[in-house]
């Protein structure tokens, strides 16, 4: 697949929705956003070793303090995974119009049927 390297940024909502939780709770959901962003289907598994190690904080630190703080912005899949739901549906969003260009250009590259009269064979 290929890499979508821009991710959305909605600063108000991003701010208001995580206004009531400390600084390195904020940080360690930024990292984890940022790197779902990077995942094919923009999830994670849900495990919280491998969530510490993603955040960059220590695993008790991240099981005790972080994330109580930031649980609640994610949402269970089946087989053991989280996302956010609002990136989720960011990054299904900004894969259609690549969908689209891609099928423009696939038109765009096959041949005409040249129309009659247009051809100086035909004269």
């Amino acid at each position: 697949m290929a890499e979508m390297p821009i991710l959305p940024l909605y600063v108000r909502d991003l701010i208001m929705d995580t206004n009531d939780i400390p600084p390195a709770s904020f940080g360690s959901y930024v990292r984890l956003l940022c790197r779902m962003w990077c995942e094919p289907n923009a999830d994670l598994p849900m495990d919280l070793g491998k969530l510490a190690r993603i955040a960059r904080v220590g695993p008790k630190q991240f099981k005790n303090k972080i994330w109580p703080d930031i649980a609640g912005f994610f949402t269970a899949l089946e087989g053991g995974r989280i996302t956010q739901r609002r990136l989720r549906e960011e990054k299904e969003k900004a894969w259609q119009p690549n969908a689209k260009r891609k099928e423009f250009g696939k038109r765009g590259g096959e041949a005409v049927r040249p129309r009659t009269g247009d051809n100086p064979v035909d004269l």
